[in-house]
């Protein structure tokens, strides 16, 4: 097993690219100074294929834990092995984002019910199912994410998803992607997968992350993949 290979999977797993790569591609209602709100877009849609013996397949890791656990514990080795100088051990959970089973979660929750993007059949074009149904573009994570009420503060907080809205780059503790993968529970088309960052914060604490990790657990059809559970 190599080092770059599975930090791409990872990375593939759990994001996109650019400004948005920490949220699907999904609709949202943007606010008018003097008009009614209208759909706009936000988010990134990846995706990536590596060549094998001539074919072409999907990169990526199984929504299965073994897997997940497999390929990170190959990699810590490889790491080890070559540079066990800058590894740090025991259980880390540095106040950044730091992918590893001590400072991050891994969920798999329920997606839309179906795939809001048509793509053909080699992905070089792609277009919205139907681009003014906002809520079709969400999954149970996303639902989460963007929650706000008297319970939970979850939308546009800095020390969970960020304030995008603000204008400026702000930190997302919160990684979420979707894959067409069905949820044979949920009856759903697609899946999210949520990646966590802790960033320092304690499972057990009464923090806003430390929150949205029990709630994320909590989801109905909600697999623990990697990382953190409660």
């Amino acid at each position: 097993m190599g080092i770059l290979l599975p930090i791409i999977r990872v990375a593939v797993m759990t994001g996109g690219v650019g400004r948005g790569w920490r949220r699907p591609l999904h609709l949202f209602m943007m606010e008018r100074r003097g008009g009614d709100p209208i759909p706009a877009s936000r988010g990134s849609h990846l995706t990536l294929d590596i060549k094998i013996k001539g074919e072409f397949k999907k990169v990526g890791i199984s929504l299965d834990p073994a897997k997940w656990d497999e390929l990170y514990q190959g990699w810590y080795q490889k790491v080890e092995q070559l540079w066990p100088e800058r590894l740090l051990t025991g259980s880390q959970n540095p106040n950044y984002e730091a992918f590893s089973p001590s400072s991050c979660a891994v969920f798999a929750v329920p997606g839309p019910d179906q795939d809001p993007i048509e793509s053909s059949d080699d992905s070089s074009d792609s277009k919205w199912v139907d681009p003014n149904d906002v809520a079709s573009t969400r999954g149970d994570g996303m639902e989460l994410v963007y929650r706000s009420d008297q319970t939970r503060n979850y939308k546009r907080n800095p020390d969970l998803g960020g304030n995008a809205a603000q204008g400026n780059a702000h930190c997302s503790w919160v990684s979420i992607r979707r894959h067409k993968i069905r949820h044979k529970q949920a009856d759903t088309q697609c899946q999210e997968v949520v990646c966590l960052f802790m960033g320092g914060v304690q499972a057990s604490s009464q923090h806003v992350r430390s929150q949205f990790l029990d709630d994320l657990s909590s989801l109905e059809g909600s697999l623990h993949l990697f990382g953190l559970k409660t």
